[in-house]
Protein backbone atom coordinates (compact mmCIF):
# COMPACT_ATOMS: atom_id res chain seq x y z
CA UNK A 1 0.00 0.00 0.00
CA UNK A 2 1.29 3.54 -1.13
CA UNK A 3 2.74 5.66 2.14
CA UNK A 4 -0.09 8.21 1.44
CA UNK A 5 -2.72 5.62 1.43
CA UNK A 6 -1.66 4.32 5.16
CA UNK A 7 -3.06 7.69 7.25
CA UNK A 8 -5.97 7.72 5.05
CA UNK A 9 -6.43 3.85 5.26
CA UNK A 10 -5.78 3.89 9.16
CA UNK A 11 -8.19 6.91 9.46
CA UNK A 12 -11.12 5.03 8.08
CA UNK A 13 -10.48 1.89 9.65
CA UNK A 14 -10.70 3.42 12.74
CA UNK A 15 -13.65 5.46 12.20
CA UNK A 16 -15.79 2.43 11.19
CA UNK A 17 -14.32 0.81 14.72
CA UNK A 18 -15.39 3.48 16.58
CA UNK A 19 -19.14 3.79 14.41
CA UNK A 20 -19.43 0.19 14.64
CA UNK A 21 -18.78 -0.14 18.64
CA UNK A 22 -20.61 3.22 19.44
CA UNK A 23 -23.54 1.09 17.46
CA UNK A 24 -22.91 -2.37 19.24
CA UNK A 25 -23.34 -0.78 22.59
CA UNK A 26 -25.33 2.29 22.31
CA UNK A 27 -28.20 0.74 19.80
CA UNK A 28 -28.97 -2.65 21.50
CA UNK A 29 -28.94 -0.89 24.89
CA UNK A 30 -31.23 1.68 23.95
CA UNK A 31 -33.15 -0.89 22.09
CA UNK A 32 -33.62 -2.71 25.49
CA UNK A 33 -34.62 0.36 27.22
CA UNK A 34 -36.99 1.14 25.00
CA UNK A 35 -38.01 -2.22 24.65
CA UNK A 36 -38.67 -2.54 28.61
CA UNK A 37 -40.61 1.02 28.50
CA UNK A 38 -42.67 0.29 26.11
CA UNK A 39 -44.05 -3.03 28.27
CA UNK A 40 -43.94 -1.45 31.63
CA UNK A 41 -45.94 1.53 30.04
CA UNK A 42 -48.16 -1.32 28.12
CA UNK A 43 -48.64 -2.92 31.70
CA UNK A 44 -49.22 0.41 33.03
CA UNK A 45 -52.27 1.46 31.03
CA UNK A 46 -54.14 -2.13 31.40
CA UNK A 47 -54.29 -1.61 34.38
CA UNK A 48 -55.31 1.82 34.38
CA UNK A 49 -58.35 0.74 32.38
CA UNK A 50 -59.18 -2.41 34.36
CA UNK A 51 -59.08 -0.26 36.97
CA UNK A 52 -61.42 2.42 35.43
CA UNK A 53 -63.80 -0.38 33.95
CA UNK A 54 -64.37 -1.73 37.87
CA UNK A 55 -64.64 1.98 39.15
CA UNK A 56 -67.84 1.84 37.10
CA UNK A 57 -68.66 -1.52 38.67
CA UNK A 58 -68.53 -0.35 41.66
CA UNK A 59 -70.71 3.01 40.96
CA UNK A 60 -73.59 0.28 40.08
CA UNK A 61 -73.12 -2.27 42.90
CA UNK A 62 -71.65 -0.24 45.54
CA UNK A 63 -70.33 -2.48 48.03
CA UNK A 64 -71.49 -5.62 46.35
CA UNK A 65 -69.20 -5.59 43.39
CA UNK A 66 -66.08 -7.43 45.18
CA UNK A 67 -69.15 -10.67 45.53
CA UNK A 68 -69.77 -10.27 41.78
CA UNK A 69 -67.23 -12.62 40.79
CA UNK A 70 -68.00 -13.67 37.28
CA UNK A 71 -68.97 -10.45 35.90
CA UNK A 72 -65.61 -9.02 37.82
CA UNK A 73 -63.49 -11.80 35.78
CA UNK A 74 -65.31 -11.35 32.86
CA UNK A 75 -64.58 -7.09 32.62
CA UNK A 76 -60.85 -7.25 33.58
CA UNK A 77 -60.09 -10.66 31.26
CA UNK A 78 -62.18 -8.65 28.11
CA UNK A 79 -63.08 -5.74 28.78
CA UNK A 80 -61.78 -2.95 27.50
CA UNK A 81 -58.44 -4.59 26.34
CA UNK A 82 -57.98 -8.11 26.23
CA UNK A 83 -55.57 -9.99 28.26
CA UNK A 84 -52.37 -11.60 26.09
CA UNK A 85 -49.85 -12.88 28.26
CA UNK A 86 -50.64 -10.52 31.59
CA UNK A 87 -52.01 -12.01 34.63
CA UNK A 88 -54.75 -9.61 36.66
CA UNK A 89 -55.28 -10.13 40.26
CA UNK A 90 -57.79 -7.79 42.17
CA UNK A 91 -57.61 -6.85 45.62
CA UNK A 92 -60.07 -5.64 48.20
CA UNK A 93 -59.28 -2.57 50.80
CA UNK A 94 -57.59 -5.57 53.19
CA UNK A 95 -55.12 -6.85 50.35
CA UNK A 96 -57.12 -9.73 50.07
CA UNK A 97 -57.38 -11.59 46.70
CA UNK A 98 -60.87 -11.40 45.56
CA UNK A 99 -60.13 -12.57 41.71
CA UNK A 100 -57.23 -13.68 39.71
CA UNK A 101 -57.73 -13.65 35.79
CA UNK A 102 -55.04 -14.41 32.98
CA UNK A 103 -52.02 -16.82 32.62
CA UNK A 104 -50.11 -17.34 35.99
CA UNK A 105 -47.18 -15.93 36.54
CA UNK A 106 -44.76 -17.96 38.01
CA UNK A 107 -41.36 -16.53 38.16
CA UNK A 108 -39.49 -13.14 38.16
CA UNK A 109 -42.87 -11.20 37.64
CA UNK A 110 -43.70 -7.58 36.74
CA UNK A 111 -46.24 -5.75 38.43
CA UNK A 112 -48.51 -2.75 37.92
CA UNK A 113 -51.07 -1.65 39.97
CA UNK A 114 -53.92 0.92 40.27
CA UNK A 115 -56.52 1.48 42.51
CA UNK A 116 -59.95 1.01 42.53
CA UNK A 117 -61.98 3.78 43.88
CA UNK A 118 -65.88 4.71 45.27
CA UNK A 119 -65.53 8.06 44.68
CA UNK A 120 -62.95 9.16 46.81
CA UNK A 121 -62.57 6.44 48.58
CA UNK A 122 -60.31 3.35 47.89
CA UNK A 123 -62.11 0.26 47.70
CA UNK A 124 -59.20 -1.98 46.21
CA UNK A 125 -56.95 -2.47 43.66
CA UNK A 126 -55.85 -3.73 40.60
CA UNK A 127 -52.56 -5.40 39.82
CA UNK A 128 -51.46 -6.52 36.22
CA UNK A 129 -48.66 -8.48 35.90
CA UNK A 130 -45.92 -10.56 33.70
CA UNK A 131 -42.93 -12.66 33.48
CA UNK A 132 -39.91 -10.65 33.07
CA UNK A 133 -39.04 -13.74 30.71
CA UNK A 134 -41.31 -12.65 28.31
CA UNK A 135 -39.73 -8.76 28.75
CA UNK A 136 -36.23 -10.34 28.14
CA UNK A 137 -37.38 -11.86 24.93
CA UNK A 138 -39.04 -9.06 23.44
CA UNK A 139 -35.52 -7.18 25.01
CA UNK A 140 -33.23 -9.79 23.28
CA UNK A 141 -34.92 -9.72 19.78
CA UNK A 142 -34.09 -5.80 19.73
CA UNK A 143 -30.89 -6.31 21.03
CA UNK A 144 -30.58 -9.16 18.00
CA UNK A 145 -31.55 -6.66 15.25
CA UNK A 146 -29.78 -3.96 16.58
CA UNK A 147 -26.78 -5.84 16.89
CA UNK A 148 -26.99 -7.34 12.97
CA UNK A 149 -27.40 -3.10 12.14
CA UNK A 150 -23.66 -2.67 13.87
CA UNK A 151 -22.48 -5.45 12.10
CA UNK A 152 -24.16 -4.36 8.20
CA UNK A 153 -22.80 -0.79 9.31
CA UNK A 154 -18.75 -2.17 9.85
CA UNK A 155 -19.57 -4.07 6.98
CA UNK A 156 -20.80 -0.97 5.09
CA UNK A 157 -17.89 1.37 6.34
CA UNK A 158 -15.12 -1.20 5.23
CA UNK A 159 -15.98 -1.46 1.76
CA UNK A 160 -16.43 2.23 1.95
CA UNK A 161 -12.70 2.37 2.95
CA UNK A 162 -11.40 -0.24 0.15
CA UNK A 163 -13.77 1.99 -2.14
CA UNK A 164 -12.12 5.35 -1.68
CA UNK A 165 -8.25 3.74 -1.36
CA UNK A 166 -9.04 2.01 -5.22
CA UNK A 167 -10.17 5.66 -6.41
CA UNK A 168 -6.96 6.95 -4.68
CA UNK A 169 -4.54 4.80 -5.77
CA UNK A 170 -5.83 4.43 -9.85
CA UNK A 171 -5.70 8.49 -9.46
CA UNK A 172 -1.89 8.25 -8.17
CA UNK A 173 -1.39 5.90 -10.58
CA UNK A 174 -1.92 7.84 -13.35
CA UNK A 175 -0.38 10.26 -11.64
CA UNK A 176 2.76 8.41 -12.02
CA UNK A 177 2.03 7.58 -15.36
CA UNK A 178 1.85 11.01 -16.36
CA UNK A 179 4.76 11.78 -14.64
CA UNK A 180 6.89 9.01 -16.54
CA UNK A 181 5.97 10.24 -20.19
CA UNK A 182 6.87 13.94 -19.16
CA UNK A 183 10.58 13.01 -17.45
CA UNK A 184 10.93 10.51 -20.88
CA UNK A 185 10.43 13.17 -23.28
CA UNK A 186 12.89 15.39 -20.90
CA UNK A 187 16.15 14.15 -21.01
CA UNK A 188 17.27 17.28 -19.50
CA UNK A 189 14.51 17.74 -17.07
CA UNK A 190 15.32 19.00 -13.62
CA UNK A 191 13.08 17.67 -10.94
CA UNK A 192 12.64 18.71 -7.19
CA UNK A 193 10.55 17.00 -4.80
CA UNK A 194 9.35 17.18 -1.37
CA UNK A 195 9.69 15.47 2.12
CA UNK A 196 7.14 13.19 1.15
CA UNK A 197 8.53 13.00 -2.43
CA UNK A 198 5.54 14.55 -4.09
CA UNK A 199 6.49 16.11 -7.23
CA UNK A 200 3.88 18.43 -8.99
CA UNK A 201 4.37 19.75 -12.18
CA UNK A 202 3.80 22.85 -13.70
CA UNK A 203 3.77 24.39 -17.04
CA UNK A 204 4.46 27.74 -16.67
CA UNK A 205 3.78 28.78 -20.45
CA UNK A 206 -0.02 27.57 -20.90
CA UNK A 207 -0.87 29.28 -16.71
CA UNK A 208 0.98 32.46 -18.01
CA UNK A 209 3.58 32.41 -15.51
CA UNK A 210 6.54 34.51 -17.03
CA UNK A 211 8.25 33.89 -13.48
CA UNK A 212 9.47 30.81 -11.85
CA UNK A 213 10.70 30.25 -8.66
CA UNK A 214 13.24 27.57 -8.09
CA UNK A 215 14.44 26.45 -4.59
CA UNK A 216 17.44 23.98 -4.33
CA UNK A 217 19.72 22.83 -1.63
CA UNK A 218 23.29 22.94 -2.16
CA UNK A 219 24.84 20.50 -0.43
CA UNK A 220 28.40 22.08 1.43
CA UNK A 221 27.42 25.41 -0.10
CA UNK A 222 28.19 26.77 3.40
CA UNK A 223 31.75 25.89 3.15
CA UNK A 224 32.56 27.26 -0.03
CA UNK A 225 30.87 30.31 1.57
CA UNK A 226 32.99 30.48 4.71
CA UNK A 227 35.67 29.49 2.93
CA UNK A 228 36.15 31.86 -0.05
CA UNK A 229 33.82 34.60 0.61
CA UNK A 230 30.66 36.15 0.54
CA UNK A 231 31.67 37.64 -2.60
CA UNK A 232 32.85 33.87 -4.12
CA UNK A 233 29.36 32.13 -2.83
CA UNK A 234 27.41 35.25 -4.60
CA UNK A 235 29.22 34.66 -7.72
CA UNK A 236 28.30 31.30 -7.62
CA UNK A 237 24.91 31.52 -6.64
CA UNK A 238 24.57 33.72 -10.03
CA UNK A 239 26.48 31.50 -12.03
CA UNK A 240 23.99 28.12 -11.28
CA UNK A 241 21.08 30.29 -11.92
CA UNK A 242 22.39 31.25 -15.80
CA UNK A 243 23.40 28.26 -16.14
CA UNK A 244 19.70 26.73 -15.33
CA UNK A 245 18.24 29.23 -17.19
CA UNK A 246 20.18 28.60 -19.81
CA UNK A 247 19.26 25.23 -20.22
CA UNK A 248 15.89 25.95 -20.14
CA UNK A 249 13.27 26.07 -23.13
CA UNK A 250 9.73 28.07 -22.65
CA UNK A 251 8.18 24.30 -23.87
CA UNK A 252 9.94 22.40 -20.41
CA UNK A 253 7.44 21.24 -17.81
CA UNK A 254 9.13 22.49 -14.31
CA UNK A 255 8.37 20.00 -11.35
CA UNK A 256 7.32 22.38 -8.13
CA UNK A 257 7.53 20.98 -5.05
CA UNK A 258 4.96 22.42 -2.34
CA UNK A 259 5.56 22.72 1.44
Amino acid sequence: MSTLLKPLDRYIRRFATFVALFAWLILPIGAGVLTYRDLVNDLDFKAFVKANALNELVADLLNLWMYAENRVNGMIEREPVPLTDEQVSVYDPAGELITVVGRGVLDAPVIRSRGVYDGPRKVGSVEVSLSAWILLGGIAVAVFFTTLLATLILVGLQVLSLRVERRIADELFQSEQQAGVTLAVMHDAVVVADANGRTIYLNPAAEQMPHVVLFMDLDRFKVVNDTCGHATGDQLLKDIGVLIENRLRESDTLASAWP
